[in-house]
């Protein structure tokens, strides 16, 4: 196994436990590596604060806690992010349902859902709280793209959308079927968020020819290379999510189960991190904010939003499953939960 990237040249032997001193390496926080580590223990050593920057960073609780979005006293809707979605057709209704229903979870003010009406019933149906915008939507920070989409109207939202963003500067989330709407070179405030298949397509608009087997051997590698090539933050989803930024830094997370290998899983992460787009979009990424004081760089931060997002994710994932199944809404509805359990980190 290559301890720089994760790489395995088979046959590797699989640990139940593996020890590190003074430090992670980063073939040990991205798959296929990470599967074949085991439980990964650190012991420090007193060299720690001699050491280079990271190659790959992976947030704790502590972190994630330290820069969730948190509603001050003079708080209202707008100020926690509103957040567009175009998702869901007459074939995929719950896709939109699931990205509406997980947004709304994940603490964005409000959610406007752009889509046919038989979409919308079932979106208001689950997540009353929503609101349909059957023609020009009203007041958005940022947009989540793609879960779903079917039928030349809604790819045609899709695209407008995705124009529009693109003009005025807001932040996007985009997924499935949005992908192939993108444009040649993406802002850097739009996150992709492709499984393995996904960004075969997507580099292969870039004429980087490559199988999914080859992408799963080289998460790191081929999620930075996405990311480069288009311009966009590139969330590549697996056991081991990794997130690129266009500059090259790399998170991961793992806090899920294989259990959330489940429909509408993906539509679930779109919503949460979508939502946190919204909220960061209105609240800032500045210099005095929470992520700068975790020593992340102004270009970084599209990316650990991202990153957060997907911690998230699988932190609702495993709350939800305890050990067994579990199904997408499940994952939904323990978000708050984990917004709970962050904040009782916070707190102490």
């Amino acid at each position: 196994m290559d301890a720089d990237t994760g790489e395995v040249h088979w046959p590797v032997l699989t640990a139940r436990l593996t020890v590190a001193f003074g430090g992670i390496k980063a073939g040990l926080m991205a798959d296929p590596g990470e599967g074949s580590a085991g439980r990964v223990i650190l012991v420090p050593i007193g060299i720690e604060e001699n050491l280079p920057a990271p190659a790959l960073r992976r947030f704790s609780a502590p972190d994630l806690a330290a820069v969730l979005p948190d509603p001050g006293r003079r708080a209202q809707k707008y100020t926690r992010g509103v957040l567009g979605i175009v998702a869901g057709s007459g074939r995929y209704t719950g896709a939109a349902a699931l990205c509406v229903q997980a947004a709304s979870a994940a603490g964005t003010g409000m959610v406007r859902y752009l889509g046919p009406e038989v979409v919308a019933r079932q979106v208001l149906a689950r997540t009353p709280e929503a609101i349909w915008e059957p023609a020009e939507p009203g007041r958005v920070q940022a947009w989540l793209l793609g879960p779903g989409l079917d039928g030349v109207e809604q790819l045609q939202r899709a695209r407008d959308v995705l124009a529009s963003a693109s003009s005025v500067g807001q932040p996007a989330v985009v997924d499935a079927g949005a992908l192939e709407l993108l444009p040649e070179r993406c802002p850097p405030n739009w996150i992709l968020t492709p499984h393995a298949g996904e960004l075969v397509a997507l580099l292969g608009r870039g004429e980087v020819r490559v199988t999914r087997e080859d992408v799963e051997s080289r998460t790191v590698h081929f999620a930075r290379l996405a990311a480069e090539h288009t311009g966009a933050v590139v969330l590549l989803k697996g056991a081991t999510t990794v997130v690129a930024s266009p500059s090259g830094t790399v998170f991961s997370q793992s806090d899920g189960n294989p259990w959330m290998s489940t429909a509408g899983s993906g539509d679930v992460l779109g919503g949460i991190v979508g939502a946190l787009a919204a909220a960061y979009a209105e609240s800032g990424l500045d210099d005095d904010g929470p992520f700068a004081a975790l020593g992340i760089a102004p270009d970084e931060r599209w990316a650990a939003v991202a990153a957060v997002g997907a911690s998230i994710h699988g932190m609702a994932g495993s709350a939800a499953s305890r050990g067994g199944p579990l199904t997408a809404s499940g994952i939904a509805r323990a978000v708050p939960d984990v917004f709970r359990f962050l904040g009782e980190h916070r707190a102490g």
